[in-house]
């Protein structure tokens, strides 16, 4: 996109402006950019026992229960599967689609990349 010298100074001007450009600029649609990673939440009510079994079934490696202690999530666990890429624009069908076919598996997702931005009000840096 190019712009004239002519249109930036406008745009400038109108503060209102600036910010519909600067939103229309840096626009991006999130579901193109998502990153997906090797590991899977998993909740199996039925337990540990059966977490491990699954795991080991379909070539996961269970890490365990999600959180420790109290603050744990009661039979939800981790999966990692090395034959997955630790980071891909694709999300696994063929591993997403055994999960689905699991009569023990409630609920899964895999795990997606969260981006973080550190914000600054305008003003503050010096």
């Amino acid at each position: 996109m190019r712009l004239s010298l002519k249109s930036v100074s406008i745009v400038f001007r109108r503060p209102s402006l600036v910010l519909l450009f600067l939103i229309a600029t840096s626009y991006n649609d999130a579901s193109a950019s998502l990153i997906y990673h090797n590991q899977f939440a998993l909740y199996i009510p039925k337990g540990d026992v059966e977490a491990d079994l699954l795991a080991s079934k379909h070539g996961f490696i269970n890490l365990g229960p999600i959180g420790d202690g109290e603050g744990s999530l009661e039979n939800y666990y981790l999966f990692e599967h090395h034959g997955i890429s630790k980071r891909s624009t694709v999300q696994s069908v063929d591993h997403t689609a055994m999960l689905l076919n699991e009569p023990e598996v409630k609920w899964f997702e895999q795990m997606v990349e969260k981006r973080r931005w550190v914000q600054l009000a305008l003003g503050t840096c010096s």
